[in-house]
């Protein structure tokens, strides 16, 4: 079950890329920033959420972003050599994958944000076993039956 949250998120990314097309021109980055914040603006307007501008080189003042980035920068972007924009995106989507569903926050109380049931040991003869998650960069772990 999706919260309003990820609901919007996802539909202002739709917006988004709605907006720039399937090809980015070369040389055109101002031309796309100003697309791509008009497509925010105009989203904004339909759901109702009125935006708070940020002040250039202010990270404080948006320090859920910060946080986030920071965390995947930390958890994912310094082990790796990303070798375009495509294992870029895919990267990030995995990375949102295995944030939402499998890493703890503290401020979930150690749960994750998808809420997974806790899982304890079946039986005896149960064993632990290990998840490989973003390619063996992080794991889940959980248990499994014994045969």
């Amino acid at each position: 079950m999706s919260s309003d949250l990820e609901v919007n998120g996802a539909l202002a990314v739709a917006v988004i890329q709605s907006a720039l097309g399937p090809t980015r021109p070369e040389g055109d980055e101002l031309g796309l920033a100003c697309i791509a914040a008009r497509a925010l603006h105009d989203f904004f307007g339909l759901t109702g959420m009125k935006p708070t501008r940020t002040s250039p080189a202010s990270p404080w003042q948006n320090g859920v972003a910060e946080r986030w980035i920071g965390s995947c920068r930390r958890e994912l972007l310094d082990h790796l050599v990303v070798l375009n924009e495509v294992h870029l995106r895919r990267l990030i989507r995995d990375y949102i994958s295995y944030y939402h569903t499998d890493r703890i926050h503290d401020s979930l109380e150690k749960d994750t944000p998808a809420m997974r049931p806790v899982s304890s040991k079946p039986d005896q003869s149960a064993r632990l076993v290990s998840l490989q998650r973003l390619g063996g960069l992080h794991h889940r772990y959980d248990w499994q039956q014994a045969a």
